[in-house]
């Protein structure tokens, strides 16, 4: 009706646990399979899990169990009994949070290493993005796209360290994650590596196809494959010391795991640790010291 206001969709925060999740199905998901829609969901599960999870008796349509394969409807209620936490949840307040900028609408982060980015697999309550939505969000179950809740504008890898942007707002979330999609000169995204052994050439352009590793049953890993998505980074050294090396590489594609997977291939020399850096220019500057 005239006037009313439009419902605000709810934002799950993800520092609470969770005993449940309730998906209820638009026409978007009319017929549709339950694990990919579960999938798309809830980042977090894999679908090798979310078929144990009906195996178990915990996936639910309308109150009923179901194969993960099944097709839904749309108005059909599907229900996600979780499991109790495998995880030492505590850990999530021992998560560093290194606020470099922050302002109402960015977060911009130093991560360090060892550190996994936001819940996927065996990381569902330990990652950065738990502690930032337990640091901002508190224990509050009413979230709306109103409130202030981090979300991710992109991803490092667990083991690389640096700059890690978020947004606190959608609006905000959409225009810095169309910069990162576009990978226009607004943003310039750049690591720096040591690599065992002394690199015997000054640059180099990297381009070659990066896609799902075929020896992984739940294709997180990446490789080169014949058909997989181009992927080009340019690669300069900076420095050489007795036994390693330090490059400096240049993203020109943004493809998951990109800097390891294909770069390993091509270079051989071992990756001692890897540092993202970026500069932000719009007008954000940040270049975080690394020695």
């Amino acid at each position: 009706m005239a006037g009313e206001k439009p419902i605000q969709r709810k934002i799950a925060n993800l520092s609470v646990i969770q005993k449940e999740t309730v998906i209820h199905v638009d026409l978007s998901g009319d017929g549709k399979r339950v694990d990919v829609l579960v999938k798309n969901r809830l980042g977090w599960i894999s679908r090798p899990m979310l078929k144990d999870i009906a195996n178990e008796g915990r996936l639910l349509r309308n109150g009923i169990p179901i194969p993960a394969g099944r097709a839904v409807k749309a108005g059909d209620e599907i229900r996600i009994l979780h499991p109790e936490p495998w995880e030492d949840v505590s850990e999530m307040d021992r998560i560093p949070i290194h606020i470099l900028y922050e302002d109402d609408d960015v977060l911009v982060l130093n991560k360090p290493p060892h550190v996994v980015v936001h819940p996927a697999g065996a990381y569902r309550y330990t990652t950065l993005l738990n502690a930032l939505h337990k640091r901002y969000c508190g224990d509050r179950t009413d979230l709306t796209e109103d409130d202030k809740v981090p979300r991710l504008v992109h991803r490092i890898d667990k083991e690389t360290s640096g700059v890690l942007v978020a947004a606190f707002t959608r609006a905000s979330h959409s225009v810095l994650g169309k910069l990162f999609e576009d990978r226009d000169e607004t943003i310039e995204k750049e690591y720096l590596a040591l690599v065992e052994g002394r690199v015997p050439w000054e640059t180099k352009e990297i381009e070659l196809p990066l896609g799902p590793s075929p020896n992984d049953p739940i294709r997180l890993r990446r490789a080169v494959v014949p058909d997989g998505q181009r992927a080009h980074t340019s690669v300069r050294v900076v420095e050489r010391f007795a036994r390693f090396s330090l490059v400096r590489c240049k993203l020109h594609t943004g493809r998951q795991h990109q800097i390891v997977a294909v770069h390993q291939n091509l270079l051989v020399w071992r990756w001692g640790f890897i540092f993202a850096l970026f500069q932000i220019l719009f007008p954000l500057f940040f270049e975080f010291p690394l020695l």
